[in-house]
């Protein structure tokens, strides 16, 4: 088990490296109604229909930013925790991926050892390695967005909770959490 959580932390480690490579890019698109959305609330400014158009901010309900406030209230969580930097700003999302990455090694392990898969903890491991360094996993918890961390997250909490206990009780509180931040 120790060896195991070595292993594990190991490939953590190497996610955090890839990730603090990137994290540093400017913010484009809707990073920018994201983030000055999360800096209004963090200062105790209520946001209600902003917007964010061509570099001009407005109040044209047609271009409101339309995500529900979970991850938004995240965010300022954050920024007024640790301050604004684009690393602290980036790190919500990443948080969330350190969580999948950890997800999917115990649902990989739990899925493998029902079936009487030899190794099933090295598949596993070799399973959250796997994703750890994918391009598309990285680039999607560095984006200031709902879907690269948050999203992932609570859809595999459910599929480990479900296989762990075999319950429908735990697809309400996931359901919600997915409604709640998509």
């Amino acid at each position: 088990m120790k060896k195991t959580t070595i292993i594990l932390s190991g490939i953590i480690f190497i996610y955090i490296i890839f990730f603090s490579l990137s994290a540093g890019q400017l913010y484009y698109g809707d990073e920018v109604v994201f983030l000055i959305a999360s800096e209004e609330i963090s200062t105790g400014k209520i946001v209600g229909h902003f917007s964010f158009t061509n570099g001009i901010i407005n109040d044209n309900l047609s271009t409101m930013l339309v995500h529900p406030p979970t991850y938004i209230y995240l965010l300022s969580l954050f920024i007024k925790l640790f301050g604004n930097s684009s690393y602290v700003v980036r790190s919500v999302s990443a948080l969330f991926s350190i969580g999948v990455i950890i997800l999917i090694y115990l649902t990989t392990k739990k899925i493998l050892k029902k079936r009487n898969i030899e190794k099933s903890e090295n598949w596993a491991l070799f399973a959250a390695f796997l994703y750890a360094i994918n391009p598309l996993a990285i680039q999607s918890s560095i984006i200031i967005d709902i879907d690269g961390g948050l999203l992932n997250f609570f859809s595999l909490l459910f599929i480990y909770l479900y296989i762990s206990k075999k319950s429908y009780l735990y697809l309400i509180p996931s359901l919600f959490m997915i409604f709640a931040s998509k």
